[in-house]
């Protein structure tokens, strides 16, 4: 809070700060203290508009900062996207191929099975011992 001699001083250069051409013109010294509290009222709009110049002027740079952010953002997350889907794609594809080879596997081990089987009842078949081709 301001002691009463520094009010009473930054009255007084108020006061000071009108010009004389408008002191001439007012009727009384209370009417000279009337434009003086007016032009400080003045003065502080000035600065708060300068404040919130200030703070749109930061508010609309971070506000460009954060759409850039969210587009990089967003691009990133569509390129995941495709990776996952590609990756999906890939890991199905695989599996597909992967079961139709253990079909064929199983198939080939079953038609490889019957030939053990036949082979091997060929062998316990004792044919006889005759020479054909001597006669």
């Amino acid at each position: 809070m301001k002691t009463k001699s520094a009010k009473e001083k930054e009255d007084k250069d108020l006061v000071n700060s009108v010009l004389y051409e408008f002191k001439v013109k007012l009727c009384s010294q209370s009417c000279v203290n009337v434009v003086a509290h007016y032009k400080s009222l003045n003065i502080e709009l000035i600065k708060d508009k300068e404040r919130v110049l200030q703070f749109n002027k930061e508010l609309k740079e971070n506000e460009v900062a954060y759409q850039r952010k969210l587009n990089s953002t967003l691009a990133e997350m569509q390129t995941l996207k495709e990776f996952v889907f590609r990756k999906d794609f890939i890991t199905n594809d695989l599996t597909e191929r992967l079961e139709k080879f253990l079909n064929e596997n199983n198939k080939l081990q079953i038609i490889i099975d019957k030939w053990n089987v036949s082979k091997k009842g060929l062998v316990d078949i004792k044919l006889p011992t005759t020479d054909i081709c001597e006669r």
